[in-house]
């Protein structure tokens, strides 16, 4: 176990430098809200959870989610336990940014008191939260406060999926964007994420399904576009750049074959991809250029409505 263990050590270095090496940032994903399923932390300290039996929509911060076990950060015991594992692991490799899993299911005071001052005390990190909630932004407010860069833009998914998966008007698109530039600034818009895809929605094209092929395409054509010009920071989920469609468990399936071959990937017809893939990929590569190409998509003044920001 020890030598299995070095091995995978010395593999994630070796991946790390070659990564850094062609220029590539590389974030890693953290979990301070709770642990896998038969963890021996769960044996050795049974008292560091909470019992399992509050309801997520009662107490989001206190509950079992998808019966995971659920650490007490409000114990001193168990905040100093996480605090020193991520100082260790952020200090043992060079990763540039941390995505936080489950950030809402986690109080923001121990983000803001303990986990960002320790994880910044060893690098400057770029931070980004997954708060999976399409509510609204009034769930973002103490996080953005807590000091995350940014956090990922599930409200304006939402209304992206009205607009080009659904038909709808483009006006939720737009005040949206002008809604978090208006309530957290231009600053913090262009480091929050957004998104299509995610493990654990369903892909934005089976939000069209039904509707005839040619729309379908266009609608997400447009959702990709958007995706990369508006203020913030474009995720790509694997398949997002060949058309993937399916809900769970095929919003997680593996990356076919051909989809790594640029003779294979052209056509269309192949199953759970809606369009040609080679064409999405194309456009996709496209997308990244321009953004690539002109600064006032990552950091300069930007028009937003009627005012210049």
């Amino acid at each position: 176990l020890a030598r299995t263990n070095l091995n995978l050590l010395l593999t994630l270095d070796a991946l790390l430098e070659d990564f850094h090496g062609r220029g590539i940032r590389v974030v890693a994903d953290l979990v301070v809200n709770h642990v896998g399923y038969g963890a021996r932390l769960t044996r050795t300290r049974p008292g560091w959870f909470h019992d399992g039996r509050t309801s997520c929509q009662d107490d989001p911060r206190r509950c079992s989610l998808a019966g995971l076990p659920d650490l007490a950060q409000e114990r001193e015991e168990v905040a100093a336990y996480l605090d020193a594992y991520s100082a260790r692991f952020v200090r043992r490799f060079p990763f540039d940014g941390v995505r936080m899993d489950t950030v809402k299911h986690v109080p923001a005071s121990y983000f803001a008191e303990r986990w960002i001052p320790t994880v910044r005390a060893e690098r400057d990190l770029w931070l980004v939260g997954e708060l999976l909630d399409g509510s609204g932004y009034d769930p973002f407010v103490p996080y953005v406060e807590a000091g995350f860069d940014g956090l990922f833009d599930f409200p304006l998914h939402g209304a992206m999926l009205d607009a080009f998966a659904r038909g709808g008007s483009l006006n939720g698109v737009a005040s949206r964007v002008q809604e978090y530039v208006d309530r957290f600034g231009i600053a913090a818009a262009r480091r929050k994420s957004q998104l299509l895809d995610n493990h654990d929605v369903p892909r934005f094209l089976q939000a069209s399904e039904g509707r005839p092929e040619a729309e379908r395409v266009a609608g997400y054509r447009l959702a990709l576009a958007t995706l990369f010009t508006v203020p913030g920071i474009p995720q790509l989920y694997y398949g997002d750049e060949l058309g993937f469609t399916g809900e769970w468990p095929e919003n997680r399936r593996d990356m076919p074959a051909w989809a790594f071959d640029p003779e294979a990937r052209g056509g269309a017809g192949r199953e759970g991809v809606v369009g040609d893939p080679g064409e999405t990929f194309a456009l996709t590569r496209e997308l990244i250029a321009l953004r690539r190409a002109l600064p006032a998509l990552r950091r300069a003044a930007v028009a937003i409505g009627r005012r210049e920001l």
